[in-house]
């Protein structure tokens, strides 16, 4: 009984190694991404013999897991306008963003000087530009008034960014 289990397991290791050499180019398979000029190319696809990939409309290019020697093959075509790895990427939970700095115009018009005589209590502003960020956290902006358009027209938000921009360097 124990020569018939030895000679199975010797079995199932000799179709284990037959399969492992069978399947040894889908082992070697490296996921890239694939870079059309101009529209995909299905003879391309097929004179690879690619199959299982995800194609890219807005960047016309597929995703696909082929061999490192096909990929070598491929490479040298002149209709095909990248092959990049294909990878991961992901973001952090939190960007971290930078310490706010003073901007070198705040320099130029020697503000800092004015900085330990007056603190601009009471000093109202208004600027004409592309509107304010209202909920900007370093502004304190008590409200605004649209000039363009009908007179029915109350927005007033920063759509551009400019305006807001001002408003600090003033603040």
């Amino acid at each position: 009984m124990i020569h018939k289990v030895n000679n199975m397991n010797t079995r199932i290791l000799y179709i284990t190694l037959i399969l492992i050499v069978l399947l040894s180019p889908s082992i070697e398979a490296k996921p890239i991404t694939i870079g059309f000029n101009g529209n995909m190319d299905q003879a391309i696809i097929d004179e690879y013999n690619i199959t299982d990939y995800t194609q890219h409309q807005l960047i016309n290019a597929i995703s696909v897991d082929i061999p490192e020697s096909t990929i070598q093959k491929i490479k040298k075509n002149p209709k095909l306008r990248y092959i990049e790895d294909d990878i991961y990427v992901h973001t952090t939970k939190k960007a971290q963003l930078p310490p706010q700095q003073i901007d070198w115009g705040v320099y130029k018009v020697n503000a800092p000087a004015t900085w330990n005589n007056t603190t601009g209590s009471g000093v109202k502003i208004a600027i004409l530009d592309t509107g304010i960020n209202r909920k900007h956290p370093d502004l304190t902006v008590s409200g605004g008034i649209n000039l363009l358009g009908t007179s029915s027209s109350k927005k007033w938000n920063d759509d551009n960014g400019h305006g807001t921009h001002v408003a600090g360097i003033i603040a």
